[in-house]
């Protein structure tokens, strides 16, 4: 009865996944942080065959930018979502994909403004990370330095059960879609500029 009890147990955990929670910014004895970046470096170290990341902005961070390429000299797929100048309106002063120019093999994908029919006013604001449909990481957190290193952000990551595949089937079927379509190169030059 206690190793059915037992399987049972392991078995509803398997199922729903594991969750942690992950608060980051100064750390005391009665409020315990973990770095966003230690997560986030984790599970994209950790990937095996398809990473996704999802943000509103991001900026040049060479802790990510070296774990991203050698995600993909490993063979990960590796697919980042992001916001851009366009379509933030106004209130992004930087084209976030300048922070992966040059990273060959990552394919960056963006919400046209056309595609924001019925979604007028609305960006593109989600923040997470997912690897292998097995690990997700869904924060508050973009991907910046500021972000994963100093602020005050707070997350959970999900290992195992349907959330992480959820998530990935979501933005994989927005991309089927047409909803999130490639970034041209043609954006992020102009962004850089001469």
């Amino acid at each position: 009865a206690m190793l059915r009890a037992a399987a049972a147990a392991r078995m509803s955990e398997a199922q729903a996944g594991i969750v942690e929670v992950v608060m980051t910014g100064p750390s005391r004895p009665d409020a315990p942080a973990r770095s966003t970046e230690a997560v986030v470096a984790e599970i994209v170290a950790g990937a095996r065959h398809e990473l996704m990341l999802v943000t509103y902005a991001a900026a040049p961070y060479p802790p990510l930018r070296a774990a991203l390429e050698a995600a993909v000299a490993r063979g990960v797929r590796t697919m980042i979502a992001l916001e851009t100048v366009e379509g933030a309106r106004g209130l992004l002063s930087f084209e976030p994909a300048l922070a992966f120019a040059g990273v060959a093999g990552i394919h960056l994908l963006h919400w046209p403004a056309e595609e924001r029919v019925g979604f007028s006013g609305g960006r593109l604001h989600a923040k997470l990370v997912v690897a292998d449909r097995e690990v997700a990481f869904v924060t508050s957190a973009n991907l910046t330095g500021s972000a994963l290193g100093h602020n005050i952000e707070c997350g959970l990551v999900v290992r195992g059960g349907s959330a992480p595949h959820r998530l990935a089937d979501h933005f994989a079927a927005l991309v089927r879609e047409g909803v999130l379509r490639p970034l041209t190169g043609g954006i992020v030059e102009a962004a850089a500029g001469p």
